[in-house]
């Protein structure tokens, strides 16, 4: 079994190995090391390597984030610097074993370690993807993004009380005022009180100061008007959390 990355346009364009496995293995044990290689993530990317005369990677800007653009054949036709709006980056073979080294990880001992065979690495180039940039909610000029806050609850602490499933719905008060609602939903018979929606609330905006820097600049500004509002649900309430498809974790105001 191997995970890949790809898309309709391109076909396959990267994939796993037992390298990149392993320095993302190396990575979730190592803060320093994770904050190095994916300094947006809130979560664990996915990283794969790449042939880049099949499908060469580039990484833009897109305010504090950076998106992933390609160049390649393509399925129909050639494409050029072709947005797929995934939120990563690129990192080159040599760039990685620097970084590595310079979180004091000696990566060739690492893959003895682990009993990978150096005759089957490849110093290829490598690709992580870590979010949609288009999968947003976008906040008095915040974007927000659905990892941020999935992040912020997969905490030891609310396990007991959560399933982990939310949904974010940016709404606007009779003031023209924009809210931030995350609706939560709560773990089979768990009742909510005030206490466990102050938790919540604290974990999210803290995360969102030390990852968002949009989120971040408008706190500094004005404190409780950036305050996320916390609305709590029953297990599978079918208004956001029945169990048909997929979860929404973004929704549109009506």
């Amino acid at each position: 079994i191997v995970n890949i990355y790809g898309t309709v346009e391109f076909g396959t364009m990267a994939h796993e190995t037992a390298l990149s496995n392993l320095i993302r293995h190396l990575a979730t044990q190592n803060k320093r090391l994770f904050k190095s290689l994916f300094p947006e993530a809130g979560n664990i990317p996915t990283l794969c390597q790449y042939y880049p005369y099949l499908a060469y990677f580039e990484e833009v800007k897109l305010g504090d984030k950076a998106e992933i653009i390609g160049t390649g054949y393509g399925a129909l036709m050639p494409l050029i610097r072709y947005r797929f709006k995934d939120l990563g980056g690129v990192i080159p073979y040599g760039v990685m074993t620097k970084k590595l080294a310079d979180c004091g990880i000696d990566i060739k001992k690492e893959m003895k370690r682990y009993g990978i065979e150096l005759r089957l690495i490849k110093e290829l180039p490598f690709v992580y993807v870590y979010a949609r940039s288009d999968f947003s909610v976008v906040f008095r000029g915040a974007n927000i993004y659905p990892e941020e806050i999935h992040y912020a609850l997969d905490d030891s602490h609310l396990a007991d009380y959560l399933t982990g499933r939310f949904t974010m719905v940016r709404k606007e008060d009779k003031k023209l005022k924009q809210m931030l609602e995350i609706n939560v939903e709560l773990g089979k018979g768990v009742r909510a009180d005030e206490k466990l929606a102050e938790s919540i609330k604290t974990k999210i905006i803290s995360h969102l100061c030390e990852n968002n820097s949009e989120y971040n600049y408008l706190y500094g500004l004005e404190k409780e008007k950036v305050y996320p509002t916390i609305v709590f649900w029953p297990h599978e309430h079918p208004l956001y959390f029945a169990r048909i498809g997929k979860q929404r974790w973004i929704k549109n105001a009506d």
